[in-house]
């Protein structure tokens, strides 16, 4: 699951003032359902697995 969020490209870094990386998914369900976004609408995986509802 790890090595997922890490190959897409998404990254742990904060922003400024602690506002944090946002969003990431914790469970392995949480990335296939990303994924299974990422390929429905074509968005980047990276992208998908930053969305806290699909």
């Amino acid at each position: 699951m790890l090595a997922t969020v890490l190959e897409s490209g998404l990254n742990f870094y904060g922003g400024c003032c602690g506002t944090g990386p946002g969003y990431r998914p914790r469970t392995s369900r949480e990335v296939r359902e990303r994924r299974m976004l990422a390929e429905r609408t074509g968005i980047s995986l990276a992208e998908a697995l930053a969305t806290p509802n699909p």
